[in-house]
């Protein structure tokens, strides 16, 4: 029973700094920027349009990571692509609207210029 108590708790520590690492470092900012830049340019191609990715990844840099991953969220959620597929329910309109409530309060849009990203991955 010790032995398993000790190796838990010696992974959630490793887990909990790995993790501080992760958030608390450029490291996890700089991850984070490449998944987004990528799905967004996945996004764009499906709907026939060009990215400025230098514009971007400069204009990433200007967010937190909570930002970061407050767009990954919203990114994965993909409410423009559901609702093209005709996917769009309820679920999905309730998780964009809670989405969409936290990045206008941390007010993203005015710290950073993503407008290349209007309807494609955010609502223009």
């Amino acid at each position: 029973m010790k032995k398993t108590l000790a190796i838990l708790f010696g992974i959630s520590v490793f887990a909990g700094a790995g993790y501080a690492a992760f958030a608390y470092t450029p490291i996890g900012k700089i991850a984070l920027s490449k998944v987004l830049i990528k799905k967004w340019e996945q996004s764009a191609t499906q709907v026939n349009k060009k990215l400025d990715k230098k514009f971007l990844e400069k204009e990433l840099k200007k967010l937190t990571y909570s930002d970061h991953e407050l767009l990954l969220r919203y990114t994965l959620l993909n409410p423009l692509g559901k609702r093209r597929a005709g996917k769009f329910n309820k679920k999905v309109e309730q998780r964009f609207k809670k989405l969409w409530g936290k990045m206008t309060k941390e007010k993203i849009y005015q710290r950073a210029d993503l407008s290349q990203l209007d309807n494609i991955v955010l609502p223009g």
